[in-house]
């Protein structure tokens, strides 16, 4: 198994990259998209997050 990571700024291209990735057979894993499922509120990272930097 080869494991590349992508990474770069705003607009640099890692996107397009990922995509023709996959179109080849890899399989994608988006941290971006993983992180933003976890923050949706009612979960438990949000629930923390709260917690810990809610304005008291």
């Amino acid at each position: 198994m080869i494991l590349i990571g992508l990474t770069g700024g705003i607009g640099c291209g890692k996107s397009e990259v990922s995509r023709l990735l996959q179109k080849r057979g890899a399989v994608i894993v988006d941290a971006d998209l993983i992180v933003r499922e976890l923050q949706q509120p009612g979960q438990e990272i949000f629930v923390r997050m709260v917690k810990c930097w809610a304005t008291r």
